[in-house]
């Protein structure tokens, strides 16, 4: 499966897993110059962006270890500008990660990992 299509299909599934456990969807994809927010949910009054990692094999290692410092102060800094763009001045925020293995167009594990912080790496 290519990376794009894979990518897609995992955002989808991410969201849907999300949903299921009470957030609500915001938006997708937002794109600044320090990179992209796969999604926006919300848990609560709590802004959830959310970093998704997919994966079809282990050639490049877990979801999850794709999600490492650097890639976190990029979805920190696309969260600030996300809240400067959207006027939102107070508003209480966090960064998640949502980890999938698809094979076969199918999802074969999936976790989600809430609260990141740029601190813990």
């Amino acid at each position: 499966m290519r990376n794009r299509k894979l990518g897609k299909l995992g955002e989808e599934e991410a969201e849907k897993f999300l949903k299921k456990k009470g957030l609500k969807s915001v938006g997708k994809n937002f794109h600044c110059r320090w990179g992209e927010i796969d999604l926006v949910m919300k848990d609560g009054k709590t802004l959830v962006f959310v970093e998704v990692k997919t994966r079809s094999n282990a050639s490049f290692g877990t979801p999850e270890e794709a999600v490492n410092q650097p890639k976190l102060s990029k979805l920190l800094k696309s969260a600030y500008a996300y809240l400067e763009q959207n006027g939102i001045e107070t508003q209480d925020f966090r960064l998640d990660a949502v980890a999938i293995e698809i094979q076969d167009q199918k999802v074969v594990r999936i976790s989600h990992i809430p609260n990141l912080s740029v601190d813990t790496f």
